[in-house]
């Protein structure tokens, strides 16, 4: 239904009412790539569905620039530098090439890390310089087997078993470590000619089919190819890239501790500390792909749930980096930011404490000159957070003492305080209370017996039985 548009009632009075269905257009391709690549952070489809009413009226450049703000806004990418990459992305798909498909393919399409298998014709001013030779590299990243890039965007169109030829220029076409690579001048413009067979899609193997040893290597690969994108601030992809390394190694033998190892009776496979170390790294950087998408937002996004979600599911992935490798000090670097997003500064000073304290470096790394400063930052926050909460707790306390006598019968109201919902530390700056009026110049009021005869000391008492506990605790 979202392809063909909404259905809308035909017929009037005494008439059998038939349901039609409005015709639109069919969303572009690369408009589902785009939805599909944002994963668990995709909009809603209601959100999909107004963002396509406005989308079919608007010409072809408008297009282009609408989809890329729009779904920046809800990734909360960075707007300096995702917007340019995602329109340059889908300029790659459109204007850099032209495209005849000679057969149709079956409808396949491929998804990224596929192995691609390609017969390929490639020339140049009708100058050949491929012959139908076979091609193989992984989709999205070509540039690692030494395939032009130009050929990863052209097989982004095409499906399985279809035959099509491609037109571009040198210029628009290659990038210029290509273009030296071909020996092609700078200022030359020439064009180039691909003819392509898609001859196989081969989709990454699940874990339960691999070995060991295959685990870590698909694992490593996907961890090179997350810290590529990072460098490139293409985050969500690198995200998607690191949660498949994770997902290959998470629950492998190769990862257990010891003494899980001993109880795998059936195992021969020996834990390694590469593998705890890669998907510690993995965790860790995968952590730092929601950082970098968080704090890119704006104030408003930043303080939404959904944002406060993203940094949650942080917090998890640090711990489970430290859990394999304590003394990578990133994670603790991380754990501390994402915990002072949060405004939890005590939880953020003690990471990041604890980073330091891992990190006996000399020189020190330049991250922990920077969790000097935040950790300066941090405890001032936390400081001025304690004060607030301490005034709060203190006004409260004062209000209840005042107006006891007036607004209980039976009781003392002072005894209906909910202490138990107040912190521990709360529960210690009431304690010493009177302490801290006198300090400041005030008197603890002395509220009058109540009709029940009780006196106005009782608070005193329960916060001497719960030091009491509290010390045999201790």
């Amino acid at each position: 239904m979202l392809l063909c548009g909404p259905t809308v009632k035909s017929g009037g009075h005494g008439k059998s009412r038939k349901w039609k269905r409005l015709r639109k257009p069919r969303m572009p391709e690369d408009y589902f790539k785009l939805i599909h690549a944002t994963g668990p952070l995709k909009p809603s489809v209601s959100e999909t569905i107004n963002v396509w009413n406005e989308f079919t009226i608007l010409s072809k450049e408008e297009r282009l620039d609408r989809l890329a703000k729009h779904f920046v806004q809800q990734l909360s990418w960075p707007p300096a530098v995702t917007h340019r990459h995602c329109t340059r992305d889908l300029q790659c798909s459109m204007t850099h090439f032209s495209k005849t498909v000679i057969s149709p393919g079956t409808g396949r399409l491929p998804c990224e890390h596929d192995r691609i298998i390609a017969e390929v014709s490639f020339s140049i001013n009708n100058v050949l310089k491929l012959d139908r030779q076979t091609i193989v590299f992984d989709f999205g990243h070509s540039e690692d087997f030494g395939v032009v890039k130009l050929l990863d965007t052209i097989v982004e169109t095409m499906q399985l078993n279809e035959r099509c030829v491609a037109h571009s220029s040198t210029m628009s076409g290659l990038t210029r470590f290509e273009r030296s690579t071909l020996n092609l001048s700078e200022s030359e413009d020439l064009d180039m000619q691909f003819r392509v067979h898609l001859q196989d899609i081969q989709k990454l193997k699940k874990f339960w089919q691999m070995s060991e040893s295959e685990k870590f290597e698909v694992a490593k690969v996907m961890k090179n190819r997350g810290n590529k994108l990072i460098r490139a601030s293409q985050y969500v992809r690198a995200l998607r890239a690191y949660k498949l390394g994770i997902g290959f190694l998470q629950g492998s033998v190769s990862v257990l501790t010891p003494n899980d190892a001993q109880n795998e009776v059936s195992s021969t496979i020996t834990p390694t500390p590469e593998a705890r170390q890669l998907l510690s790294l993995c965790f860790a950087n995968a952590a730092l792909c929601l950082l970098r998408s968080v704090a890119s937002a704006s104030q408003d996004e930043a303080n939404s749930e959904s944002m406060r979600q993203i940094i949650h599911k942080c917090i998890a992935y640090c711990q489970n980096a430290i859990d394999l490798d304590p003394t990578y000090t990133k994670s603790w670097f991380r754990l501390a930011k994402a915990h002072a997003a949060l405004g939890e500064f005590d939880a953020a000073v003690k990471a990041g404490e604890r980073c330091l304290r891992e990190a006996q470096t000399s020189p020190p790394d330049p991250f922990v000159i920077e969790l000097n400063k935040l950790l300066q930052r941090w405890r001032g926050s936390a400081f001025k957070a304690m004060e607030e909460e301490r005034a709060a707790v203190r006004k409260a306390v004062l209000q209840k003492y005042r107006y006891a006598d007036y607004e209980s019968d039976d009781e003392d109201e002072i005894e209906k305080l909910p202490i138990s919902v107040w912190s521990n530390s709360l529960a210690a700056n009431m304690m010493s209370l009177h302490e801290e009026l006198e300090a400041f110049g005030e008197k603890m009021p002395e509220p009058k017996a109540s009709r029940s005869g009780r006196s106005g000391h009782r608070l005193e008492t329960i916060v001497d039985d719960d030091i009491s506990d509290d010390g045999e605790k201790d």
